[in-house]
């Protein structure tokens, strides 16, 4: 009896059929096999794992500390109705973690809206992993359950970045430790609207009127934005 251990990343599709060719089949008195044998049947590897986008969230501009801006609907089937263990979230946006984004959560989509609402009940908050760029939920997840990714923009979020939410190949696996190999995009981009802003510096000024003149006025005053333009009239 020979026996085969898949992999946990195998490639759905794929097949084995077993067989021993001659030669490939020795005694301990050298000789060898003269036959061929072939098993009629194949075993195909079967997807236990899919991955599967409920729908395209739309673009949207975002302010800075907004909080639950969906940017990713989805669901995840097992044919073995095994919990999913592992959700890895990319971002293929200019966003950055911390920075940018405050947290990254997952909820499970009550009202099967497809976009978050308050109904709504929260699965987990990803923690950034540095060496793969992802935020990473490892929270226990029922086969099939609808799942809206949702983040919150920090207060020093940077005006037109953006964020892009996407599940790429491997990034999905289940207790049993079977991977996905699906990989699903949200078509449009979250981006950052945030509003410019000009700081101003105050500082009380000491002078003596009598020597007061135009040139020592604009060394006293102090402007932080290239957009401000002074108009001094010293009558």
């Amino acid at each position: 009896m020979i026996e085969v251990v898949t992999s946990t990343n195998g490639i759905t599709g794929r097949t084995f059929q077993a067989g021993i060719k001659p030669g490939w089949i020795r005694c301990s008195a050298g000789y060898t096999n003269t036959e061929l044998i072939t098993n009629a049947n194949a075993i195909t590897r079967i997807k236990e794992l899919t991955v599967t986008k409920l729908k395209e969230i739309p673009l949207a501009n975002v302010g800075a500390n907004s909080n639950n801006i969906s940017v990713l609907a989805f669901k995840i089937d097992d044919i073995f109705n095994d919990y999913i263990k592992l959700i890895k979230l990319s971002n293929l946006g200019t966003m950055v973690a911390i920075n940018d984004i405050a947290s990254v959560k997952l909820w499970r989509d009550v009202d099967f809206s497809t976009n978050y609402s308050a109904v709504d009940t929260q699965l987990g908050t990803g923690i950034w992993n540095p060496v793969s760029s992802t935020y990473d939920f490892t929270n226990s997840i029922p086969s099939g359950t609808n799942i809206i990714a949702t983040i919150d923009t920090a207060e020093s979020v940077i005006n037109a970045r953006t964020f892009k939410g996407a599940i790429l190949s491997y990034n999905v696996r289940c207790n049993y430790g079977v991977s996905s190999e699906d990989a699903i995009t949200n078509a449009n981009l979250i981006t950052a609207a945030v509003p410019h802003t000009v700081g101003i510096v105050k500082k009380d000024i000491y002078y003596n009127p009598s020597t007061l003149t135009v040139s020592k006025i604009k060394q006293m005053c102090k402007f932080l934005d290239s957009d401000i333009i002074a108009v001094l009239n010293i009558l």
